[in-house]
């Protein structure tokens, strides 16, 4: 699992939103989700292991598409916008993850959420 920009809203065409993501980044095309009021659009290779990695696919795609994002979130029909790390569950009792600052003001400025998404493996048994 890779960080998934996930972007929709109840008044919006699902299809010209994936189409504006697709014209962003014509290498990672945009999935529309079976209620196609949202896209998600996947910003790097798919990995679990490293939530430096996908912190750094994320803040290079921010940087290198802020404008036309800005254009995006424009359209104020617009009510999801998310960045979704997926990380594995880890066995600890603790798990902490931190996002650093770049991440946080590029992304706060377009007004997207942050989630991390933990997901078992079957070498911690829950999987």
């Amino acid at each position: 699992m890779s960080c998934t920009l996930r972007l929709g809203g109840n008044d919006i065409d699902g299809l010209s939103l994936q189409g504006a993501l697709n014209q962003l980044s014509p290498t990672r095309a945009g999935r529309l989700r079976p209620d196609q009021k949202r896209v998600l659009l996947d910003l790097g290779p798919p990995g679990f292991e490293s939530l430096t990695a996908q912190i750094e696919d994320a803040v290079a795609f921010l940087r290198q598409h802020e404008t036309a994002l800005q254009a995006i979130f424009a359209d104020k029909r617009i009510t999801v916008a998310t960045l979704d790390f997926g990380v594995e569950k880890q066995e600890s009792r603790i798990d902490s993850h931190v996002f650093n600052a770049e991440l946080l003001l590029r992304a706060g400025k377009l007004g997207i959420a942050l989630e991390v998404s933990m997901y078992p493996t079957s070498s911690n048994g829950c999987g």
